[in-house]
């Protein structure tokens, strides 16, 4: 049986794709929390505003597969965090970023350990990979 649902349409904002990591930190942050500032001021000035001063839609999705690697010619996971710690690492930190936002409505997300289809469209020439075990 195959249920079709639509859970969220980001206009402008950003899609926070979340992988928990087995021995990982129990508590990360996202750009949203840290009021990043990744997009331009209405004058133009790059690297200037945050989703928080804009009001922008933020979407977080649990995607395991980004810690799985290829063992031989089949893909290994056992680096991913196992379900239970990881659903509630994700809830604990989508709370806290509906808790940061202006408009707490405007932080959707994903349904945890569920076969999805998403689709993004990227609008620039930014993506970043944030690693909670990489300190600089």
């Amino acid at each position: 049986m195959t249920r079709k649902m639509t859970r969220n349409g980001a206009a402008e904002g950003f899609w926070c794709v979340l992988s928990c990591s087995r021995g990982g930190p129990l508590i990360v942050s996202s750009p949203c929390q840290q009021n990043s500032r990744l997009w331009p001021s209405e004058a133009g000035k790059p690297w200037a505003t945050s989703a928080l001063q804009n009001n922008f839609q933020v979407l977080m999705v649990s995607q395991f597969t980004l810690h799985g690697y290829l063992a031989g010619n089949k893909p290994d996971f056992h680096l991913s965090m196992a379900p239970e710690p990881a659903k509630a690492l994700f809830d604990n930190l989508v709370q806290r970023v509906r808790n940061a936002h202006t408009a707490p409505e405007q932080v959707q997300e994903g349904v945890f350990g569920a076969y999805m289809e998403v689709s993004l469209v990227g609008d620039g020439p930014v993506t970043l990979n944030l690693d909670s075990k990489v300190r600089k």
